[in-house]
């Protein structure tokens, strides 16, 4: 049987220079697992400005509503909007830690309990 040219070829180089082709495989995998890692690592950034930022929101919505029931001459439905924009809140901020899908109202205040928000 005869080999094709290339391979040959390529055989030849790869038996003259084993160390310099372990070394680009190293170099390869380990470029992948740094791109990973920080790939990750960004992620988890971005995550963490997604729940500070969730957080201040909430912070203004309960300043908002204790003074709308302060004034007391607003609406019921006034109140039930801004209790429903604080629990949108916190709703996203249990989805960037775990699986929220599905969750009710009462399972979510707990799970955002839990978390210590």
């Amino acid at each position: 049987m005869t080999w094709p040219l290339w391979l040959v070829k390529a055989g030849r180089w790869l038996s003259k220079n084993t160390q310099a082709a372990l070394a680009g495989l190293v170099l390869f995998f380990g470029a992948g697992l740094a791109y990973t890692y920080h790939k990750r690592r960004l992620g988890s950034v971005k995550d963490l400005l997604a729940v500070e930022k969730a957080q201040k929101e909430i912070v203004a919505l309960q300043t908002e509503r204790k003074m709308l029931a302060q004034m007391g001459s607003t609406l019921q439905g006034d109140l039930d909007v801004v209790d429903m924009r604080i629990d949108e809140r916190k709703r996203t901020i249990v989805a960037l830690h775990e699986e929220a899908e599905g969750l009710d109202d009462n399972q979510v205040a707990e799970a955002f309990a839990r978390l210590g928000y």
